[in-house]
């Protein structure tokens, strides 16, 4: 039987948010902000074991506030200086298989679901990889470097917003940790999806719920509010 392995990314330093202490940690519903994502796992009830990825400076806050939560097989890891190799460092710490599934998720993401995690596995069994994300439901324009004038539309029934938990298979993972990607930090993949392109490879697409939000800014901190009293 499969495995299922959790890696919550929770590393960053709020500085477009505000504050001296990192989105992670900001209260929602009088918890935070992190803690959501856990309990969705949770309440899922079919993980091997979830990883929590923190940057060095917060780790202890961290463990404070993640232990009544965290199970025997859990875990607590330092992060790096990029998002991917953040990701990297939660990878290094599973002992996952070629038929395991590793759900990668950020910890500003609060809301999905059971029923979604459920979709995201089945899809990365046929795909080897997969994401949630939304269709885009707006115009989009491509602008000219460095402009503030359109260059061209682009068709939006092309288009899709990626969101997390995104999902892979350990077989793709040992062949992705196989091909290196550069060391300068502004190539590195800025997701799953990046990452798999990197082989030529396709990742599959579950549709989700647009209440699936990046909180980023103090409005978004209002908008997952409203949204958590709905």
């Amino acid at each position: 039987m499969r495995n299922l392995y959790a890696i919550i990314l929770a590393g960053g330093v709020g500085t477009r948010i505000g504050g001296d202490t990192p989105k992670q940690f900001i209260r929602l519903a009088g918890k935070p902000l992190f803690l959501h994502s856990i309990e969705v796992f949770r309440s899922w009830g079919l993980l091997k074991s979830l990883t929590l990825v923190s940057h060095k400076d917060w780790i202890l806050k961290l463990e404070k506030e993640a232990d009544p939560v965290l199970e025997a097989n859990d875990r607590i890891v330092e992060g790096g200086a990029s998002r991917h190799l953040s990701c990297l460092a939660g990878i290094s710490s599973i002992p996952y298989d070629d038929e395991d599934i590793i759900l990668i998720h950020d910890a500003a993401r609060p809301f999905f679901t059971t029923s979604e995690l459920d979709e995201l596995v089945g899809s990365a069994q046929i795909f080897g990889a997969s994401t949630l994300a939304t269709a885009a439901t707006e115009t989009i324009v491509r602008v000219e470097e460095n402009s503030n004038f359109t260059k061209e539309s682009v068709p939006r029934s092309l288009l899709y917003m990626v969101k997390t938990p995104q999902a892979v298979t350990g077989k793709l993972l040992k062949e992705l940790l196989a091909n290196p990607v550069s060391e300068d930090i502004s190539l590195h993949p800025t997701d799953l999806c990046s990452w798999v392109e990197t082989l030529g490879k396709q990742t599959g697409i579950v549709p989700c719920s647009s209440k699936n939000i990046k909180i980023t800014t103090p409005t978004d901190v209002i908008l997952a509010t409203e949204l958590l009293k709905s």
